[in-house]
């Protein structure tokens, strides 16, 4: 795409992110190859580009999801999205060190169907792997000229500095019972929410829009940080919407107090109390104990304050995202991407 995407014709979110990964995949495999061995093997596997031993995987790996929503940030004055190709590269590199180190965290030994680093090359090594990602990232963005470079190396530096505060936070409210919503609703602010402010951040930089559009759209990312989490709770105890699988309920069998969980908890429904005796237990939940814990949550009224918190920041979502693209046809788009890699729409876009 030469030009802001669906500014003339509507595009898919599907072609988006195929076009997105055809144009930042190259410039990543090319600034992977700046790293040493082992690390650079220890990348390409995490990656999904080889074997542990470095021999070509048929694996995908990334998807480059967030990494294309770099690139339609980049369109807010209908320019070309490839002037924020290496800002892309450079956050799809900090975000998989946040991946690395987040398996670590939570000793998750499988990444993508395959062995995480940690798993595969020990704690040791994928510290270290992730480490260099970080500083890859600013060696990626820094030597790209313009006149925001400074402000973009800042930006990354400001969000790596949060997402390890959100790291430091999420372990410690995991280790002690008495979590309170204020403490959780930070962990997401410090990690998801940076994260997505970052992106929309790095891309609108590398246009030539306003400061206030700069700043609209940064906020817009903040927000769909928010449902971006609150959906992944959702889906993790009721599922998605249609969807024929079981939920995971992985947050309820190892008794993590996300922000629905939160929610029920502080409600006066008489159920509560058993929803707390859950969480101060520590014996093995079975598939029909799950159920019904995921039942009291609901009872409790924690999935309806997810849906309405959903519904609040998509409609902040869209107010930000109004203020930040004059052109209906880069906000339709923008709109419709980002409603596909979070699976909630934020349609209507009115112009």
């Amino acid at each position: 795409m030469s030009t802001a995407p669906g500014c003339t014709a509507a595009v898919s979110p599907e072609t988006v992110l195929a076009e997105g990964r055809e144009l930042v995949l190259p410039r990543l495999r090319e600034c992977v190859e700046w790293l040493s061995e082992p690390v650079r093997t220890m990348v390409t596997y995490h990656f999904g580009w080889t074997d542990p031993q470095g021999k070509p995987a048929a694996l995908t790996g990334s998807s480059l999801r967030l990494g294309t929503l770099v690139l339609l940030s980049a369109t807010l004055d209908r320019g070309p999205w490839h002037r924020a190709r290496d800002a892309a590269v450079a956050w799809t590199l900090m975000g998989n060190q946040t991946l690395i180190h987040d398996d670590i965290l939570d000793e998750d030994r499988v990444r993508r169907g395959s062995p995480a680093v940690w798993a595969e090359f020990g704690t040791p090594a994928a510290v270290q792997t992730g480490d260099a990602l970080l500083a890859l990232a600013f060696e990626v963005l820094a030597a790209q000229p313009g006149p925001h470079t400074g402000e973009a190396v800042r930006v990354l530096a400001a969000t790596a500095r949060e997402v390890c505060t959100g790291q430091i936070l999420d372990v410690e409210l995991e280790s002690r019972s008495g979590t309170t919503f204020d403490e959780a609703l930070s962990v997401v602010e410090a990690k998801t929410c940076t994260l997505l402010r970052c992106i929309c951040h790095l891309g609108a930089l590398h246009t030539n829009a306003t400061r206030d559009q700069v700043d609209a759209l940064t906020e817009f990312g903040g927000h769909v940080g928010v449902v971006w989490q609150l959906r992944d709770d959702v889906a993790d105890i009721w599922g998605d919407p249609g969807g024929r699988a079981e939920p995971p309920r992985s947050d309820i069998r190892s008794r993590k107090k996300t922000l629905a969980v939160l929610v029920a908890l502080r409600s006066g429904h008489p159920f509560r109390n058993d929803l707390e005796a859950f969480y101060r237990s520590t014996h093995a939940a079975d598939d029909d104990e799950l159920q019904r814990v995921a039942t009291l949550i609901e009872q409790c009224g924690g999935r309806a304050w997810c849906e309405e918190e959903i519904a609040r920041r998509l409609a902040a979502a869209r107010e930000c995202l109004r203020r930040a693209a004059p052109d209906a046809g880069v906000r339709r788009v923008i709109a419709d991407y980002t409603g596909f890699i979070t699976r909630r729409s934020l349609a209507p876009v009115r112009a």
